[in-house]
């Protein structure tokens, strides 16, 4: 159904909705609420799910939304996957929209934040700013600049990297909020590294090493 990828991925050729059988909503929904179901079919079937109807999103919501809370990074991601089908429908789009945010900004691991952030970056793009699912996401990416965690230790260059990434789809959307981004970035000078900072404000053909 979705071409299915050994790295935990949709492939070049998955279905599209309008062959989404009710059939198929049934069995998925049976994987998603067997607790004894494997892992990695579950993971398949949430990412099957954002193929399906927006209707048939919405309604296996309760079944879904453990999983963005679950520990194993690339379930958090199959779930944010999965509610993001949403977006064909504008206004069930614009209602998860907090929560597809908040799911992205508290996700720490790279690997999957850097595709919720690309599906919330195209949806910014493909919705425009001044719709209400445009100006909702980038009112959270604006947030998620003062809010996203930097841990310390080993770890903590994820932490920043998180934070310039969110930072670089608020300009490349709006270059008008350059400033509040830089009033917003001054307490987390010591959070971020000095490449950081130079890859912002260089010219998009400099070469920030050393």
């Amino acid at each position: 159904m979705i071409d299915y990828n050994y790295w935990f991925g949709i492939g070049d050729n998955p279905i599209p909705t309008d062959k989404f059988t009710p059939s198929m909503v049934r069995s998925i929904t049976k994987m998603l609420s067997n607790p004894k179901e494997a892992w990695r079919v579950v993971d398949g079937a949430l990412l099957a799910l954002k193929f399906a109807p927006a209707k048939d999103i919405q309604q296996n919501y309760k079944l879904i939304e453990p999983w963005a809370k679950h520990s194993d990074w690339w379930l958090r991601e199959a779930a944010f996957m999965a509610l993001s089908g949403l977006e064909k429908d504008d206004a069930l789009y614009v209602k998860i929209l907090p929560i597809l945010l908040k799911i992205a900004i508290s996700e720490y691991h790279t690997m999957p934040r850097e595709r919720m952030m690309n599906h919330l970056n195209a949806a910014l793009q493909q919705k425009k700013l001044e719709s209400d699912a445009g100006k909702l996401i980038l009112a959270g990416l604006r947030k998620g600049v003062d809010t996203s965690e930097v841990k310390s230790g080993v770890h903590s260059a994820e932490g920043a990297h998180n934070i310039m990434e969110t930072l670089k789809i608020c300009l490349r959307n709006d270059p008008n909020l350059a400033v509040g981004l830089a009033n917003a970035l001054k307490p987390r000078f010591n959070e971020v590294k000095t490449n950081d900072l130079v890859g912002i404000v260089a010219a998009p053909s400099a070469n920030p090493a050393g």
